[in-house]
């Protein structure tokens, strides 16, 4: 995997405590973003602007203000402590050692030298929740993207993770086999973004385990392994068709040509296994050895520039059978 600037991480902050530090709009934004993600806010502001009297007169029970600045037992049971500095290096690096020492993760706005992590831009469509980060290099990137993001995502998107999310036990029950499974999750994953307008539905998951029950007795119910052959450009991932990177992404293993590039393969599942070869003899001998008494999907990713010198063709998205 390429290096990563920052881990990207979701802090569970259910009825867990926060301090706030300031009154400005940077503070503000981020106690009504703590409070939103369940968190207890202690806000500490002698002097609160405006806007943070505003939020105090409509504040929920899962917001207290205080008048005053603070001390160090503020710090008692505090899961994140956020800061709005002042401008005082001394006050920053005060504030910091109180906090850590109290275990506690720590934000100071706009310091990203002095935080232990970022918020970065979020595109909320909870339970599904998207962060971006640019490192602190381009906030107004970071916002152009998240704007992107949000035109392309159907807004009930939220609605049938919360639908999947209750069912999902259920789905256990209806559908105990792996393979049927993932049929049921892809089949969702084309309901929700086809984008058609409809709420989150049990009833209508209910209906994909019945059309999955149904398609069983034409099916082969025997473990199968299913192999696909796709020929592409090794060190560019743009070119990848969005069919090509669906398909990677419900691969079990990936077959691959050593000449496949890192930022190719890192659009497949990441879960799924890497098994490099050098050529396609290998590929044809490790496929068949990987077959044996398994029921896998496997892809086998091969490099265009490779096929182009030998003068090979092939059908870049066509299944070459079954392995059993």
């Amino acid at each position: 995997m390429d290096k990563l600037a920052k881990l990207p991480i979701f802090l569970n902050l259910a009825s867990k405590r926060a301090v706030v530090v300031g009154s400005g709009n940077g503070a503000l934004w981020k106690v009504r973003l703590l409070a939103a993600a369940g968190a207890e806010v202690a806000v500490f502001a002698p002097a609160p602007s405006d806007g943070m009297l505003a939020l105090a007169a409509q504040a929920s029970s899962r917001i207290t203000f205080h008048r005053r600045a603070w001390c160090t037992a503020d710090f008692a049971d505090v899961a994140v402590a956020l800061l709005e500095p002042s401008g005082d290096q001394a006050e920053i690096e005060q504030f910091r050692r109180q906090a850590r020492s109290a275990g506690a993760l720590v934000n100071v706005i706009d310091t990203p030298e002095a935080c232990d992590f970022q918020f970065g831009t979020i595109v909320n469509r909870s339970p599904v929740i998207i962060g971006i980060s640019t490192d602190g290099a381009s906030p107004i990137l970071g916002q152009a993207l998240r704007r992107r993001i949000e035109a392309i995502l159907p807004c009930e998107i939220g609605s049938w993770a919360r639908a999947a999310k209750r069912f999902r036990a259920h789905l256990a029950e209806r559908l105990p086999g792996r393979i049927e499974r993932r049929a049921f999750w892809e089949r969702f994953v084309d309901l929700v973004l086809a984008g058609r307008g409809t709420e989150g539905s049990i009833a209508r998951l209910e209906a994909i385990v019945n059309e999955i029950h149904a398609d069983l007795p034409h099916k082969e119910r025997d473990a199968v392994t299913s192999v696909v052959v796709l020929t592409v450009d090794p060190a560019d991932p743009g070119e990848l068709t969005l069919s090509e990177v669906r398909t990677l992404q419900a691969a079990d293993m990936i077959v691959h040509d050593r000449a496949i590039t890192e930022p190719v393969l890192e659009l497949g599942r990441r879960e799924a296994t890497r098994v490099a070869v050098l050529n396609d003899a290998q590929a044809a001998r490790s496929l068949s050895r990987l077959a044996s008494g398994t029921s896998l999907r496997i892809v086998h990713l091969r490099s265009r520039r490779t096929c182009d010198a030998i003068g090979s063709a092939s059908d870049d998205r066509a299944p070459i059978g079954h392995l059993s």
